[in-house]
C-alpha cells in the first residue's frame, strides 16, 4: 500500500526536481524493500486489471479496504501520526544511504554516448 499527500498545496515552496529525485528514491526503496513495483506498471496493465486497484477519495471507503491498522490516525486509523510516518520513512530512507550512493553510481548516464540529434519529439521532449 502507498499512501501518499501534500503538505502544502503552495507551489510557490515546491522544489521540482528534487520532488522527482525524492519520490524516485523512495519508489526504488519500496522495490528494494519489498521486492515489487506495481505503482510504476499501472499505464501499462490491461483495463480489468486496472479496475481491480482501487482509489479512495473518502474515508468511507477507505475504512471498508484498508486495516486500521495501516492507515494514519489523522484518516481513524493505529499507524500513528502523519509526522511519526513521515519520520520513520525519513529514517528508512537515511539507513539506506550507502546503498543510495552505491546504487546513483553504479547506475549514471554516460552522456558522451548519447546522440546529440534527437530521434524523435515526444510529450514535449526530445529523446
Amino acid at each position: 500500500m502507498v499512501y501518499s499527500r501534500l503538505r502544502t498545496t503552495d507551489t510557490t515552496h515546491f522544489n521540482h526536481p528534487q520532488i522527482l529525485k525524492t519520490m524516485t528514491m523512495c519508489m526504488d526503496l519500496w522495490v528494494k524493500l519489498e521486492g515489487n513495483a506495481n505503482g510504476l506498471i499501472m499505464p501499462f496493465l490491461r483495463k480489468d486489471v486496472q479496475e481491480m486497484i482501487n482509489m479512495h477519495v473518502t474515508t468511507d471507503t477507505l475504512h471498508s479496504a484498508i486495516p486500521l491498522e495501516s492507515l494514519p490516525n489523522e484518516y481513524g486509523g493505529k499507524a500513528g501520526t502523519f509526522e511519526d510516518m513521515d519520520k520513520s520513512f525519513k529514517e528508512k530512507l537515511y539507513a539506506h544511504r550507502d546503498w543510495f550512493k552505491e546504487t546513483e553510481n553504479k547506475y549514471l548516464v554516460d552522456e558522451s554516448k548519447r546522440e546529440h540529434t534527437p530521434k524523435r519529439f515526444m510529450f514535449g521532449l526530445f529523446g
